[in-house]
């Protein structure tokens, strides 16, 4: 990767991206149920882009800032799929956080 370490975090912690992804989520959503055809909807590009960055987000951050953050959005069951799946795909994040 050609990101510099720490960039993740860095935009957790500075400006709330999971906050912002989530809203993006919501209103992406919306438009495509509510599109004729959800299979060819517009928003599906950004469903996924956006199920993307969380999922790169979700893996960076330390384990406990993790924990705090699925405490914080526990009622969005997307977020909560998210993560699970990155906590699955890392052998090491899922270590840390049993440890947590």
């Amino acid at each position: 990767e050609l990101q510099r370490r720490g960039t993740f975090r860095r935009l957790e912690a500075d400006f709330d991206v999971i906050s912002k992804v989530m809203s993006l989520w919501a209103f992406h959503q919306r438009q495509t149920l509510e599109d004729n055809e959800p299979a060819k909807s517009s928003s599906l590009p950004v469903l996924k882009k956006a199920a993307s960055l969380l999922q790169g987000v979700l893996v960076k951050l330390l384990p406990g800032r993790l924990l705090e953050r699925l405490e914080e959005f526990q009622e969005s069951e997307v977020l909560v799929r998210i993560a699970l799946a990155a906590v699955h795909n890392n052998a090491q994040l899922r270590l840390q956080l049993a440890v947590n």
